[in-house]
């Protein structure tokens, strides 16, 4: 992606890419007049106060011309490193003036900036104005420098009588300056509609409901973007996120996805959060139990904020200068509509008697933010630079040292444009990043001047170009900013470039995951995959290509990752993936048949991988229909009953397993007790009578031993089937088959263990349970 930007300067942050201090000034303002054209001139020194690094801060100045200055003001500049930079006035009067520009400061420190003023030739400057886009009227929008977007609509609030009010606010956290992909901090809830307006009612409340008034219009300036209705105000500063106001101070919505709520340590109990979903209302509130009442205190708490714990959106508010008796108010209801409430209004004798006026003070400012963190941290640093703004203090005024010839303007150079081969881009990439200097008075290309980039020499070549290189092998942003000019003497420039130069080095997570690692040959694995981008880890919506077929023929192991991407948004290549994988296989069978005993066929059917031999658990077994029970690790058994007559019986195994072929086994075996039976039963009478004795025997047998195995269990409760055949008499696998019987005659409830040589009782295991639990 190229870029080629014209037009004039929004501000650069200072920062380098490769260091982080503070570049000493290319020439000392306080011993140069930046211009001879300009008579007059007040040393702005501006403080940062609250231990934080400020970055396009805005600095409202008042100071005194004396009638010096234009009537209109637009002579006013404002000059820091005898640069120019974009300002506003905001008040103009015959002696006075309030003049808005935004600050740099590292934290603790002391800049000085001037404000120049007494030039009747000057004309208005033509500074690049707060990018917007917006649509007007009582149900309208404004995308505000492509970062913040405010919507508003004249329709009911909760359920009340339709109002204006501001119902729609997004940040663009992921800095793509898309807000498509961004979430609405302000919430409905089924048919209730949520808001920022001055007060509402609904439900039966006594009080009116008054929202921000009809929609009037907008001021568009340098500075801010500012959209104005009939009772407040909504301002947005360049390069910042957050929204002043001083009326819109009453939110009301509805969300059962903010979950937690907190506000600060300023007043006791702050800084404790409180879930505000979890069944149980820790502050009744007199009117509902369902409320929560987390702060109600004339004590400014520094911020109030709402968590949603499943994004990690905190929306958050700080305000100061409310009405000496208005509150701090920060509520939330558990349903039936999840109400949500951030108000600094007043209150009278009752909930419904609000103080009137609902006028918030001219010196009251209110802030509404948020942060996509899941975390306060970045809450409570905004809040105490909103309470902290940087002190200003304006000297004396000054005139030049020497004589001034009116008209006599000294040469400048004048940056006008930048270039950069990508803005983000793969890490490891090399990108170039270019400045253009031109003369002020004719417009002529600067050729072999010296222009210096984050306190960095470079020369431009003969069409007044310089070019830096500049690479990463991280995840980074890296911004340049012009830190002067020196080109045979001349040290004056003006900045006419919009937007950072900035560049963001970047990559692509990838994560893959297997649902089955084992499926059978010829099918597919069935790979998800997720990706984001490193840089600010919102989503990645491309294309990924996998290292090898994902359909095998061959039983075997198989490795899967990321072999290539296809990145659609930002074009980028570098990747990371993590690998995964599946095994591709079949399952033999082993079967086994016994059908000594008249009239009873038994079947086991023992299952394996063929990859590993490991047995296979979790199958569905049948055995002529009728459903075959696991007795050990990949083993199966069914009783399949016959007729006494019948000699010969077909069997049909199916065995079905997840993610494979149904396997179907199909055979038949002769049934030697039925034949034994017959043949006994063909021979003479006294043969007949001896069968009959001895199968009269064989059952007293069988009953004896099912007695002593039943005693055996109800006095143990567990038995090993080795320890009972040793005990019984008989082999271990006519213990199995006794306690079989035992369960079918329902006389015994258990199971056996999970190697098939063990049973337990369900009375044993039921004991056991209770003893543990106890």
């Amino acid at each position: 992606m190229r870029n080629l930007k014209k037009g004039p300067f929004i501000g650069f942050l200072l920062f380098s890419l490769f260091i982080l201090m503070d570049y000493p000034r290319v020439l000392s303002s306080s011993d140069t007049w930046w211009n001879s054209g300009w008579k007059y001139r007040r040393q702005i020194n501006v403080t940062e106060r609250c231990g934080y690094s400020l970055t396009d801060f805005p600095v409202e100045v008042y100071f005194v011309h004396g009638g010096k200055a234009r009537v209109d003001g637009s002579d006013i500049r404002v000059v820091v490193d005898n640069i120019e930079i974009p300002s506003y006035v905001s008040y103009m009067d015959n002696s006075s003036a309030k003049v808005l520009f935004q600050v740099n400061l590292y934290a603790l420190s002391t800049k000085e900036y001037y404000i120049y003023y007494g030039n009747p030739n000057a004309s208005k400057p033509n500074y690049p104005l707060v990018p917007l886009n917006i649509k007007e009227g009582n149900n309208g929008y404004a995308v505000v420098d492509g970062k913040v977007y405010i919507g508003w609509s004249y329709s009911s609030w909760g359920k009340s009588d339709p109002v204006v009010i501001w119902d729609d606010y997004r940040i663009d956290f992921n800095e793509n300056r898309d807000l498509s992909d961004d979430v609405d901090l302000i919430r409905d809830y089924g048919s209730r509609k949520g808001g920022i307006g001055r007060q509402r009612g609904g439900d039966g409340d006594a009080y009116k409901v008054i929202g921000l008034g009809d929609y009037r219009g907008y001021n568009q300036n340098p500075i801010f973007v500012e959209i104005e209705f009939a009772d407040a105000k909504l301002r947005v500063y360049r390069n910042n996120l957050w929204v002043e106001t001083a009326q819109a101070d009453f939110l009301w919505i509805f969300s059962n996805t903010y979950t937690h709520a907190s506000y600060g340590i300023c007043v006791t109990g702050g800084g404790v959060e409180e879930d505000i979903v979890d069944g149980w209302v820790s502050r009744p509130s007199p009117y509902e139990s369902i409320w929560h009442f987390i702060l109600t205190s004339k004590q400014n708490p520094g911020w109030m904020a709402l968590r949603d714990s499943s994004s990690g959106i905190i929306f958050a508010s700080t305000g100061f200068g409310i009405g000496k008796d208005y509150i701090y108010t920060l509520l939330a209801k558990e349903g039936p509509d999840w109400d949500r409430v951030i108000n600094y209004g007043g209150r009278g004798k009752s909930w419904y008697d609000p103080f009137k006026p609902y006028d918030q003070p001219t010196d009251c400012r209110i802030y509404w933010y948020g942060d996509d963190e899941n975390s306060y941290y970045n809450i409570e640093k905004l809040a105490k630079i909103l309470k902290n703004q940087p002190s200003v203090i304006v000297g004396d005024e000054e005139t030049p040292t020497v004589t001034v010839i009116i008209g006599d303007e000294k040469p400048y150079i004048i940056i006008d444009k930048y270039f950069i081969s990508d803005d983000r881009c793969d890490v490891g990439s090399t990108q170039t990043i270019g400045f253009h200097a031109k003369w002020g008075n004719n417009h002529s290309d600067v050729v072999e001047g010296k222009i210096y980039v984050n306190n960095i020499q470079y020369i431009t070549n003969g069409s007044g170009w310089i070019n830096v290189n500049a690479t990463s092998s991280s995840v980074m942003k890296g911004i340049w900013t012009l830190t002067g000019v020196d080109v045979n003497g001349v040290t004056f420039c003006r900045l006419e470039i919009i937007g950072s130069c900035s560049v963001i080095w970047d990559l692509v997570n990838i994560k893959l995951n297997v649902s089955n690692n084992r499926v059978g040959v010829g099918s597919t694995v069935n790979i998800t995959w997720s990706g984001f981008y490193s840089y600010d880890k919102t989503p990645f919506s491309g294309k990924i290509y996998y290292n090898d077929s994902i359909s095998k023929s061959v039983v075997g192991k198989y490795w899967y990752t990321v072999s290539s991407i296809e990145d659609p948004k930002y074009g980028l290549t570098v990747f990371s993936s993590n690998e995964v994988y599946c095994i591709f296989d079949r399952i033999n069978s082993q079967v086994k048949i016994e059908a000594q005993t008249p009239g009873v066929t038994q079947v086991t059917v023992y299952l394996n991988y063929e990859y590993d031999g490991s047995p296979v658990e979790g199958a569905i077994v049948y055995v002529n229909g009728v459903r075959a029970g696991r007795v050990g690790a990949g083993l199966y058994y069914a009783n399949i009953s016959s007729s006494f007559w019948s000699t010969y019986m077909p069997i049909t195994i199916r065995a079905e397993t997840a993610l494979f072929e149904p396997i179907l086994i199909e055979t038949a075996t002769y049934m030697l007790g039925n034949i034994i039976l017959i043949t006994a039963i063909s021979v003479t009478p006294p043969t007949i009578i001896m069968v009959y004795v001895l199968l009269d025997l064989r059952k007293k047998r069988w009953l004896r031993y099912l007695r002593q195995l039943e005693e055996l269990l109800v006095k143990s409760g567990q038995v090993s089937l080795e320890e009972a055949s040793r005990v019984i008499g008989v082999e271990v696998r006519s213990i199995r088959s006794l306690l079989r019987e035992l369960m079918s005659q329902g006389r015994v409830e258990g199971s056996f263990t999970s190697d098939g040589m063990g049973f337990i009782t369900q009375e044993w295991l039921e004991k056991e349970l209770r003893r543990f639990l106890v």
